[in-house]
């Protein structure tokens, strides 16, 4: 069986002054059958548009 544990960040605020969104995630994959651990990181970065 597969297991994972996930944790996201999101700038979600509409009435922010910055002009850039955020999105930060990471994903811890741990599969038995394999022997192997995967930590995925990503990020997004975009402008928002006015």
């Amino acid at each position: 069986m597969t297991q994972s544990l996930a944790f996201w960040v999101e700038n979600s605020s509409e009435d922010a002054p910055s002009s850039v969104a955020l999105e930060l995630h990471f994903n811890y994959w741990h599969l038995p059958n394999d022997k192997i651990n995967y930590l995925d990181i990503g990020v997004l970065i975009s402008g928002k548009n006015k």
